[in-house]
């Protein structure tokens, strides 16, 4: 084959700054790294893939237009659908193809995705150039709350749209463009990757000078995975190679050690998260039921306080009942006493008439005038007892009521007192039984932070553990003080 000089390209291949991304994920937990990969697959393999440019300008020089593939002296290479699946660890199969951007895609099904409210998308997309998008910096800060908080789905959701938006398909530089946000609702970004591979490298190849925005760690891990393995190259290199081979073991060997330490750690962590979310439960529980007593306490001192109330004002009344009653029984027998006085004087005035037969003519008129005169007296008294009679009898029946009154007072006040009795025990028992409680939580509380390690368990934990020390002081001091105001039986 007759040599040819190939002309030389100036190409460029889109290099985004990763750092902030990288250190990111760099906090991220080992445990919490393999749940990712198990929802986005290789994602974090591609962004911490370290790319040599000038590889992959090179490379690009061997592009062959016509025949969409590299075309080299002895064989072609050509990026499939299958390598692409196998290097990026996500299944294309039962998956919906990306079939064009979707500039007026519901927030709705962004917010869902993203799991964020659809309040916080809408004040967060932004609109840069001809597209909608997120900052790469809006999601990067969310990332990292949602780290420290420890919500998982909602983090990884976050990084994995930050590396489809600067590391697959980098548009924008610090943007996250709505082409990524509709690649990554599809779940399948095989197929437009290695269509945003071909069409980059041909549109470049085209105008013979420019910068090719696709996928460069993936497309550098794939040109690697074709660099020769034998023959004349590999035997120039044998020494490097064979250098290679037992870095390669060593690296093999401290693997298999760090995986082994990495399993032992993993069963660790899930023992402590087990243990926490054991002594979480127990702590909402010892909450639950100080809240609750708390609540009875209160119940009962509140309903204390109105049989209190409802004791002074029988009390209160039954007084008054008492000072009305002695007043009309003391009129009552004023009445009667003036009754018995009418009596004796008509008698008198019998005795006086009897006498009066025995005397002489004038002194029988005059009698019989002072009889007719008596007579007029008695009747009219007579008519005055009478009445007082009627009045008597009309007071002996409000007498009647008022003692029907007394008793039933009396009955009430009765049953206030044996409920107000009762309440006072039901408040003893609880006040009892906060003081078990407050007895028997310290110590078992104490149990549960002499268990915890500083070295392996979360400060959040420990935090959380001591502001339940402090609020079992406080419901502490808060029995001792209602005791303190507790009122004598």
């Amino acid at each position: 084959m007759e040599s040819s000089k190939r002309n030389i390209y100036s190409f460029k291949f889109k290099d985004p700054d990763l750092k902030n991304l990288r250190n990111l994920v760099s906090q991220m937990h080992p445990v919490y790294i393999i749940n990712f990969g198990k929802n986005h697959g290789n994602l974090l393999s591609i962004l911490n893939q370290q790319v040599d440019h000038t590889a992959l300008i090179t490379l690009a020089q061997f592009y062959d237009l016509p025949l969409r593939c590299f075309t080299f002296q002895d064989f072609q290479l050509a990026p499939t659908l299958e390598e692409f699946e196998r290097l990026v660890r996500i299944p294309m199969k039962d998956k919906s193809l990306f079939e064009g951007t979707d500039e007026y895609l519901p927030l709705e099904v962004i917010a869902s995705e993203l799991h964020m409210d659809e309040k916080e998308a809408k004040d967060n997309l932004e609109t840069k150039g001809n597209t909608k998008g997120f900052s790469l910096s809006f999601l990067l800060e969310r990332a990292h709350t949602l780290l420290k908080a420890e919500s998982w789905d909602a983090c990884y959701s976050a990084i994995a749209l930050a590396i489809y938006g600067v590391v697959m398909f980098p548009n924008m530089d610090g943007f996250v463009d709505m082409t990524a946000i509709c690649v990554f609702l599809t779940r399948n970004p095989v197929p437009t990757l290695l269509a945003n591979v071909y069409y980059h490298i041909s549109h470049r190849y085209t105008k013979k000078r420019g910068l090719i925005a696709c996928c460069a760690p993936l497309l550098y891990q794939w040109f690697l995975e074709h660099l020769p393995k034998s023959g004349a190259w590999a035997e120039q290199t044998n020494i490097k190679l064979q250098q290679t081979i037992n870095e390669k073991n060593n690296m093999k060997w401290e693997l298999e050690r760090k995986e082994a330490q990495l399993q032992a750690h993993v069963e660790k962590f899930n023992k402590e998260e087990h243990k926490r979310k054991k002594i979480k439960v127990g702590l909402e529980q010892a909450d639950h039921c100080l809240d609750t007593l708390k609540g009875q306490l209160r119940q009962a001192q509140k309903e204390c306080q109105d049989n209190e109330r409802w004791w002074h004002l029988a009390t209160k009344e039954n007084k008054t009942i008492r000072d009305t009653l002695g007043a009309q029984i003391k009129e009552l027998a004023n009445f009667v006493r003036h009754a018995k006085a009418e009596v004796d004087q008509e008698r008198r005035l019998k005795n006086i008439a009897t006498e009066a037969s025995r005397v002489s003519p004038m002194v029988w008129e005059e009698k019989c005038r002072e009889v007719r005169d008596a007579r007029e007296s008695v009747s009219y008294w007579k008519n005055q007892l009478e009445s007082l009679r009627q009045d008597s009898s009309i007071w002996l029946k409000e007498r009647d009521y008022v003692i029907e009154d007394y008793e039933s007072f009396k009955k009430t006040i009765d049953f206030l007192q044996g409920d107000r009795d009762k309440f006072r025990a039901k408040l003893d028992g609880l006040v009892e039984f906060c003081n078990w409680a407050a007895k028997e939580l310290p110590w078992r509380l104490r149990d549960a932070v002499e268990e915890l390690k500083e070295d392996s368990t979360p400060p959040a934990i420990i935090n959380f553990v001591l502001l339940c020390k402090g609020l079992l002081k406080r419901f502490n001091e808060e029995l001792e003080e209602l005791q303190a105001r507790k009122p004598a039986v």
